[in-house]
């Protein structure tokens, strides 16, 4: 018996405990923003298979578990079983991620990522600046 909200919970079946493992999912992924496209790209799976966890139809997967644990610091113990905090020292999952960044394919698509976004913040500082009639580098225009 576990005890949440004042309720005592029986784990009793796999379908209750895939629900309440689904419903950590769910809130591991709102609490660091993410919507369910980018947890699928993330984690390389279907947008339809994430809702699936998260309703607890299907059981996770403990590549998740170990990717969410590893990269975005979500406590992996929280996770399948409610206890400890939801998230890590934040050290540990940095330390993962700076080491994952070394990987060369993921390192070149980070730099792609990053200049595509370079140029999409320079359209828009220069937006801003043209509808503000400012410059961001200098003063009023």
């Amino acid at each position: 018996m576990n005890q949440q909200g004042g309720k005592e919970i029986s784990l009793s079946n796999e379908q209750e405990c895939a629900l309440q493992v689904g419903q950590r999912f769910c809130q591991a992924r709102q609490s660091l923003g993410m919507t369910t496209k980018v947890m699928a790209e993330f984690l390389g799976t279907s947008r339809t298979k994430i809702i699936q966890v998260e309703k607890g139809e299907l059981l996770l997967p403990t590549s998740w578990g170990d990717k969410m644990d590893r990269f975005l610091g979500i406590n992996l113990t929280w996770l399948l079983t409610g206890n400890k905090q939801i998230t890590k020292a934040k050290t540990h999952a940095y330390e993962d991620l700076f080491e994952l960044m070394r990987v060369p394919i993921i390192e070149e698509n980070i730099f792609n990522e990053m200049n595509k976004l370079k140029t999409i913040f320079k359209v828009q500082i220069h937006e801003f600046e043209r509808v503000h009639e400012v410059s961001l580098s200098g003063g009023l225009k």
